[in-house]
């Protein structure tokens, strides 16, 4: 799975799956933007382990005239890079909710793995560090149970 979107300094982003670790993908219209940067600063400081996240902007709605001036405030408003959907094709995949923050934890290969909606709060970061441990949980290992020649299965004995 590859996502590749312009950022509000104009450049092309690219996500790109298989990535070594789990990460995190937010995504916000404008009014769901308000919700975001707390929920960037719990997962900073509270998830107990760091994973990248990435943002993405729903301005889809955005008319194509005024673009360029809502890149330009974005860019001299937010200093980190957030990815521009301006046609909406990664809020329509997502099925994300309108006028608030959508967080999704995603695997090592792209696949969601949880999805939560709105206002950070102690339950969804609870949800989230559990689907964290959970994903991060090694798989247990198949039991060899090959039959081998003893004693009591070889023939005649």
């Amino acid at each position: 799975m590859t996502l590749s979107l312009p950022d509000q300094f104009g450049r092309e982003r690219t996500l790109s799956f298989p990535q070594p670790t789990l990460s995190v993908l937010t995504v916000a219209d404008q009014k769901g933007a308000e919700e975001i940067t707390a929920w960037v600063q719990s997962l900073k400081g509270q998830l107990g382990v760091e994973l990248p996240i990435e943002g993405v902007a729903d301005v889809a709605r955005v008319p194509r005239l005024l673009r360029p001036l809502v890149r330009k405030r974005f860019s001299e408003k937010v200093k980190h890079p957030v990815l521009l959907d301006w046609e909406g094709g990664v809020v329509s995949q997502l099925r994300c909710q309108p006028n608030t923050a959508n967080v999704f934890l995603l695997s090592t290969n792209g696949e969601v793995l949880l999805t939560l909606h709105g206002a950070v709060d102690v339950m969804k970061l609870e949800q989230l560090q559990n689907a964290v441990r959970e994903a991060q949980r090694p798989e247990p290992k198949a039991l060899d149970v090959s039959v081998r020649s003893t004693a009591l299965s070889e023939p005649g004995r």
